[in-house]
């Protein structure tokens, strides 16, 4: 009996070549190849179309990672989140790709549901999204989206449009580089001049071991062998307070000052027309004034809510070595720069009045 006709719902061609995609104005991207066809779990990659006898697993090409369900053997889909691809005539799902280079204009940008490793490294201007990714080279300058963990055996360097989001990162280094985690930053060896975010803590591990310039914020902990440098370079440290809720409360203040202005204005508005008969506009303020108190409360709600979150809020910073003099502490509500370099091993913390340290 012949095999049915079928549909294929991806693209249907062994030769998978990345491809500059077209802009619709004659040019094309080199950036957006095209390297990879996402899909994700339940999604139908191929269908026996109405009026095509057949339908089973023996009717489709299957390889790895798809299936037939029993109640519509007439489609294939797939069984994981990954790259639908070709193979030996078959149809397969893997929710692992490799990129056996760098990520560059052979590649374009690289976005992956799955776990993306990269033999090479992810050079400047590029983009990849994924939701693990393992870089066997360095970052220069890339923008960067991880779901989840995020490893990178040499260093995260930065640039004009150099960022990285994800949910946990360990690296070799970082230069320069703009980094926002959700969990832990761990280092081998150094940070200089970055700006380092994490909801977890920040551990400068090894050899140096040193954070040097630059900003580096962690709710839960900070631990190196040496902050700062003996030249006395500005470098801020801030523990105990989530990076991210301070960033909403900044934004949330400057909400309230918004309202404020405008609520004030149209405050004067109406008193000056409350001397004048028949003006239809007063309703119309009346209601807008209710409004905007009804977002201010609201606002001002979410902003006890944060404030409390961060007074809450412990932290320490754990040093091997010695902190430096020109080094700025921040630890819970408490701040203070340091004038002179402490050497040993130390761990700094706040009694909610001033900052202390302790052997350790």
């Amino acid at each position: 009996m012949a095999k049915p006709r079928i549909e294929y719902f991806f693209s249907a061609r062994d030769d998978s070549s990345p491809r500059p995609q077209p802009l619709g104005d004659g040019r094309v991207d080199f950036h957006e190849l095209g390297l990879i066809e996402n899909v994700v779990v339940g999604q139908v990659l191929a269908r026996i179309p109405p009026g095509e006898e057949g339908g089973g697993p023996e009717a489709f090409p299957m390889g790895e990672n798809v299936y037939v369900p029993k109640e519509n053997p007439r489609v294939l889909v797939a069984a994981v989140n990954g790259h639908v691809f070709w193979k030996d005539g078959k149809i397969h799902v893997s929710p692992v790709y490799v990129v056996e280079g760098d990520v560059d204009f052979s590649t374009g940008n690289v976005v992956f549901v799955g776990r993306l490793v990269v033999k090479g490294s992810i050079r400047a201007g590029f983009k990849v999204r994924a939701q693990e990714l393992l870089v066997e080279g360095d970052v220069e300058g890339a923008d960067i989206k991880v779901g989840e963990g995020m490893e990178v055996k040499g260093g995260v360097i930065g640039g004009e449009k150099g960022r990285v989001e994800c949910g946990g990162l360990k690296a070799m280094y970082a230069l320069g580089a703009k980094v926002e985690a959700k969990g832990d930053v761990v280092l081998e060896k150094s940070s200089r001049n970055s700006v380092i975010l994490a909801e977890g803590e920040i551990r400068v591990e090894g050899d140096p071991g040193a954070i040097i310039g630059g900003e580096v914020r962690a709710a839960r902990g900070i631990k190196a062998r040496w902050v700062g440098a003996r030249w006395g370079i500005p470098t801020e440290v801030v523990v105990g307070m989530n990076p991210f809720w301070e960033d909403e409360l900044r934004s949330l203040r400057g909400r309230k000052e918004e309202l404020t202005k405008e609520f004030r204005e149209l405050k004067a508005r109406l008193r000056y027309l409350q001397d004048q008969r028949g003006n239809f506009e007063r309703e119309e303020l009346t209601r807008r004034l209710k409004e905007i108190k009804g977002k201010f409360e609201e606002v001002s709600r979410r902003e006890q809510i944060l404030e409390a979150k961060l007074r809450e809020g412990e932290g320490k910073v754990w040093v091997r070595e010695g902190i430096y003099h020109g080094v700025s502490l921040r630890i819970g509500d408490v701040s203070h720069t340091l004038r002179e370099d402490i050497r040993g091993k130390w761990v700094f913390y706040s009694n909610g009045k001033q900052i202390k340290y302790r052997a350790w």
